[in-house]
């Protein structure tokens, strides 16, 4: 076995940085007094730690992770999300330790679906913050999102415009803001990362399908989209914002007459509350125009909840109709040996999906254990692409365009790691390739 690369043993809290900020052990949680001489990218309180470290697993991760140190700078600025007006302090600030999340919130902290980005709710389980009809009436929404203002301010009168979903999805957030009408002082970046990874999937995914098929209305199933989010956690007390988001961004006829006029999203995870109520949504008074978005609730693992009989406490939200797509946020696929059964369910249901992680090297990880499962269905998979920045050999993986932008680094680490961050996308019959 090799030897770990003698470590550097230098200060690890700069003066600026806050307590909080200090590294800590990537074993133990102390704190720590040197980093890996490799990558630099794990500290540790000392060579014995370090040593039982490399012997886990990173002897073998060490230069992966070297690179996406090495990529901190340009991971974020990338996909120009600093033309935000806020992004320094959500994400070079915040990463730095020279602010905090609710800092970076600025005035939308403590309002609405905001709270969750944050940590002053992490006491409150998930799915049962108390709901504020003030925050989410559509006039707070557009305060909020196209103004980029709180309903504590007063408010520009801004005429915006909505565009039809177009042939090419919105690449980028500048695209999905200006798409929406989202102004750049709007904090939407920072709330609706799966949501809008959501919704780029799902255009590339049916548009292409439609283009290949001549298919149209979902596949003709009573004109229905069905999204299937596995583990979520904060999306439950977000539940009307991912609805209103997603009904404003299929706003126009294009979407309803090529895809669907309704959509289905059916989050399922151990966090949904028993007796989670469906939320339904449609964004702006004309109901001709936008599609009508309900979430449902499903409590479990999403392999239980698939194969679960109908009872009488979840009579008419079971996941019984097939799903278009999928969507993982935050999957942590490699950290749960209970992500493989349900990997197993997704492959038999031939059903696209994309995964994201906080870091490159967890959506790397999660993409071999997709690889592996696939193999066991002899589902060979063509050559994978390669991404200079997060590919490797076998398991390329792509910093998302619709990442939260706000850095989610503890102290743990000094890879970039960001809600959303990386992911894949998984096509049936083709295999795993970056986003």
């Amino acid at each position: 076995a090799r030897a770990p690369r003698r470590a550097h043993v230098r200060p690890v809290a700069r003066a600026a940085m806050t307590f909080e900020k200090a590294f800590a052990c990537a074993m133990c949680g102390a704190q720590a007094r040197m980093t890996c001489g490799g990558c630099a990218g794990f500290a540790y309180c000392a060579e014995a730690c370090l040593r039982s470290h490399w012997a886990s697993g990173h002897a073998e991760a060490c230069a992966r992770v070297e690179r996406d140190v090495a990529a901190t700078a340009a991971v974020r600025a990338a996909h120009d999300v600093d033309a935000l007006a806020w992004w320094r302090v959500a994400v070079v600030h915040v990463d730095e330790g020279l602010a905090t999340a609710c800092d970076a919130l600025g005035e939308c902290h403590g309002v609405g679906a905001f709270r969750r980005e944050c940590g002053c709710f992490r006491r409150v389980p998930f799915g049962s913050l108390p709901q504020n009809a003030d925050d989410d009436d559509d006039a707070t929404l557009e305060g909020l999102f196209l103004n980029g203002h709180t309903p504590t301010l007063e408010r520009r009168a801004t005429k915006t415009t909505t565009g039809d979903v177009g042939a090419v999805p919105a690449r980028t957030w500048l695209e999905m803001y200006a798409r929406l009408g989202f102004a750049k002082t709007s904090r939407a970046a920072l709330v609706f990362s799966a949501a809008a990874t959501t919704v780029a999937f799902c255009e590339k995914t049916l548009l292409a399908k439609q283009e290949r098929q001549g298919i149209a209305n979902g596949d003709g199933r009573d004109g229905r989209l069905v999204i299937h989010v596995i583990g979520a956690e904060k999306e439950l007390d977000q539940a009307s914002y991912f609805a209103w988001f997603l009904s404003r961004s299929w706003r126009g006829e294009a979407f309803r007459e090529s895809i669907a006029r309704d959509v289905e999203v059916h989050m399922v995870g151990p966090e949904v509350p028993r007796g989670w109520h469906p939320v339904e949504r449609r964004s702006g008074d004309d109901e001709s125009n936008a599609p009508r978005v309900t979430v449902y609730g499903h409590k479990g693992l999403y392999h239980d909840v698939v194969h679960a009989t109908v009872t009488s406490e979840s009579r008419g939200t079971l996941l019984t109709a097939r799903p278009d797509v999928i969507v993982c946020p935050d999957a942590g696929i490699a950290a749960f040996k209970s992500w493989e059964p349900t990997i197993d369910v997704i492959l038999r249901s031939e059903t696209p999906a994309v995964v994201t992680d906080l870091t490159a090297e967890a959506a790397r990880l999660a993409a071999k254990i997709w690889q592996t499962r696939a193999a066991l269905f002899s589902q060979a998979p063509r050559e994978k692409k390669s991404v200079a920045a997060f590919g490797s050999d076998a398991y390329s993986v792509a910093l998302n365009p619709f990442r939260r932008v706000m850095s989610a680094r503890g102290n743990d680490t000094q890879a970039p790691t960001y809600a959303n961050g990386f992911g894949f996308q998984w096509v049936p019959g083709v295999g795993v390739e970056p986003l």
